[in-house]
């Protein structure tokens, strides 16, 4: 037998017991509690020996196999242990480099530093950052940094702007 359990990005890091629904025979539901492990991917089946239906000609009972569904996050992308996440940065901070603070996916607050001349589109890697995997360790939180353009600018941002932009032409 087949059943499958729906969890949140959350639920899957940490790794959660939830009960579900079964039937042995077709007619009489039964609850099982069933042990999802930390870092457990999407569509990865669990097999629960012995909890499935009944064996052919008077068998003993088969195994069930639990399949799971990780629902996406609004912020995080999940590649394989590791996590992606776009990091806002404006342009000046791009130029200049900065500090940013994120919040990771156990709600605690991590310091990205972007360094100055970072262009769009540059990867930071926070090691250890990202989904448990099996052998007890954790994948990497990967920063997608994403220059934002601010749309509307003061006559002084502006001016300021254009300064900059003949400066540059100058050179």
């Amino acid at each position: 037998m087949e059943q499958a359990i729906e969890l949140s990005l959350e639920e899957a890091f940490i790794g959660i017991t939830k009960t579900i629904l079964t039937s042995s025979d077709g007619n009489i539901p039964g609850r099982l509690e069933v042990k999802i492990p930390a870092g457990v991917n999407d569509k990865q089946r669990i097999r629960i020996p012995k909890k499935g239906g009944p064996g052919s000609n008077g068998g003993g009972p088969g195994d069930l196999f639990i399949v799971t569904r990780v629902r996406r996050h609004p912020r995080f992308r999940r590649s394989g242990n590791d996590l992606e996440i776009d990091l806002q940065v404006t342009p000046e901070d791009s130029v200049l480099g900065t500090v940013i603070e994120i919040t990771n996916l156990q709600n605690k607050t991590l310091e990205v530093r972007i360094p100055p001349l970072t262009q769009n589109n540059a990867r930071i890697r926070l090691a250890g950052q990202g989904m448990p995997n099996s052998t007890g360790g954790f994948g990497d939180l990967l920063g997608n940094v994403v220059i934002t353009i601010p749309e509307r600018v003061s006559s002084e941002e502006k001016r300021l702007y254009e300064q900059i932009r003949s400066l540059r032409t100058e050179n």
